[in-house]
């Protein structure tokens, strides 16, 4: 450069201090003294700063540092303190140190009035950096973060309302507040048909082994429904192939509350279990265990129903169900339990004893004994079991009787002699653990009258028997006596 374009740079870049404006200089490249239109390199700025209002050029400007009071636009007019505009690549803007990586500041926001607190910081250090923080001063002053992509994916643990997370999902929720909230889209009314998020949620994982858990709820008449190993559609009332058909875990099941139905005595709880199949297949659940209870409706005499409990099992399987006091030892059991088939009991949970049983479908009822061979039965043959009353009353009315006929004095007569051949006996019942004796008959020996089995005796028979005889014995009584009284006043005569 000549000494004349050495003193008008240095006069031009004196006035460049003074003056807010564009650099004037004597270029390297085109030796004029004029405004530098994007051609400005390196060596015309030898002590690597820049001081003014605006910077311009189309060309690759490096520099150690610059300081401006105004705005800095890249590739635009800037509308902020900073403003960048990418057309070469997606990546508008990159921020990279080539310090060591011990902890050296990548990126920093903050306010000078919150003390420089940092709002967004990330770092190079390793520890630090799995760290992302957006905190306002005193951690107060941010509402909301927002995560506007399509998926966010999270490596670790995360918290909410809790730190340090111990989970991959750790919620805390506040006192009195509605802890996590699953909503839908908004749907104009519901049920749907077209409505398709079925399932609201979903658990996976391990099914080599067990199959997925799927929850549903306010799709097509159905509210809320947990089904296993197999996805329900609601609106078709289907199910689909089984996610796993491991023999550990190859059922498939479903619970559901349906409440869509108002005061009709539709809704409805249910509980289904389908037998074991493989991989695909779908369950049966019209051939399954089910526990079903179905609402009732209010209403008159004609429009009510009565609430109602259903419980099935596979035709192949007996069904029992079990009300259970576990402190007390007694259990009230409704099965098909072979041998005890289709039967109500209560019974002892601890030694097996049946206090009550109602058999079907003859109806039988069982009171100390499992068999009822009766419609009432009291203790099994031979236990000594006991029954008392204050009455017991048996129904003798004209109305209930047909081909009746009396008992003739002939007949008594023949019932008075059987009577006299019945022995009567002492005896006790083997199985009695009290040793109690008794008074009676031998059934074996009895006469037809009075057992009809050979292995009880009838009571009402029994005392209607001792009736004929004890009238055919006074009946014999009174012909004795008017027999002595004839000879005694014979004797008075003569």
């Amino acid at each position: 450069m000549t000494r004349k374009g050495i003193l008008t740079a240095f006069f031009a870049t004196a006035l460049c201090l003074v003056r807010p404006g564009p650099i004037r200089a004597v270029c390297n490249a085109c030796a004029s003294d004029v405004v530098c239109n994007g051609c400005v390199t390196n060596t015309d700025i030898a002590d690597g700063t820049i001081t003014g209002a605006d910077v311009s050029s189309s060309a690759a400007l490096s520099v150690g540092s610059m300081t401006t009071s105004g705005s800095v636009g890249v590739g635009t007019a800037p509308g902020f303190k900073l403003d960048v505009l990418s057309t070469a690549g997606s990546i508008p803007l990159r921020l990279k140190s080539l310090a060591s990586d011990t902890g050296t500041l990548l990126f920093q926001m903050g306010s000078q009035a919150n003390s420089e607190n940092a709002i967004v910081s990330l770092t190079s250090n390793e520890q630090q950096s799995k760290n992302l923080s957006l905190a306002g001063y005193s951690l107060g002053n941010i509402g909301h973060l927002k995560l506007a992509a399509d998926q966010t994916f999270i490596t670790g643990n995360t918290g909410m309302g809790v730190d340090p997370p111990g989970s991959r999902l750790h919620i805390m929720n506040a006192l009195n507040n509605v802890g996590t909230i699953f909503a839908l889209p908004p749907i104009a009314s519901l049920p749907d048909p077209s409505y398709t998020h079925r399932a609201v949620m979903q658990w996976e994982g391990g099914e080599a082994k067990f199959g997925k858990w799927r929850q549903s709820f306010n799709t097509f008449e159905n509210d809320w429904a947990l089904s296993y190993n197999t996805p329900y559609d609601p609106v078709t009332n289907t199910y689909g192939g089984r996610d796993s058909g491991d023999s550990r875990a190859n059922i498939a099941a479903v619970m559901r509350f349906n409440v869509a139905e108002g005061d009709s005595g539709g809704n409805v709880f249910e509980v289904h279990f389908a037998p074991p199949a493989a991989a695909g297949v779908p369950p049966d659940f019209n051939g399954a265990a089910s526990y079903v209870f179905f609402d009732g409706k209010r209403g008159d005499a004609v429009t009510s129903r009565p609430a109602l409990l259903a419980i099935g099992g596979p035709q192949d399987v007996d069904t029992g169900v079990q009300l259970l006091n576990a402190f007390m030892g007694v259990r009230m059991m409704i099965d098909g339990v072979t041998p005890y088939s289709n039967r109500f009991r209560i019974r002892d949970f601890y030694n097996g004893a049946d206090y009550m049983t109602i058999q079907t479908p003859n109806g039988n009822v069982g009171i100390g004994t499992s068999a009822p061979g009766y419609r009432l039965q009291v203790g099994n043959p031979g236990d000594g079991t006991q029954a008392r009353a204050n009455a017991w009353n048996l129904f003798s009315s004209r109305e209930y009787k047909t081909d009746i006929r009396r008992v003739d004095e002939k007949e008594s007569r023949g019932i008075l002699e059987k009577v006299k051949a019945l022995d009567v006996v002492r005896y006790r019942f083997r199985n009695d653990a009290e040793k109690t004796e008794h008074l009676g008959v031998i059934a074996e020996e009895a006469p037809k009258e009075i057992s009809k089995d050979g292995s009880s005796v009838s009571m009402g028979d029994y005392v209607a028997f001792l009736m004929a005889a004890l009238k055919a014995q006074q009946a014999k009584i009174e012909e004795l006596e008017g027999r002595v009284q004839k000879l005694a006043q014979a004797n008075v005569g003569s």
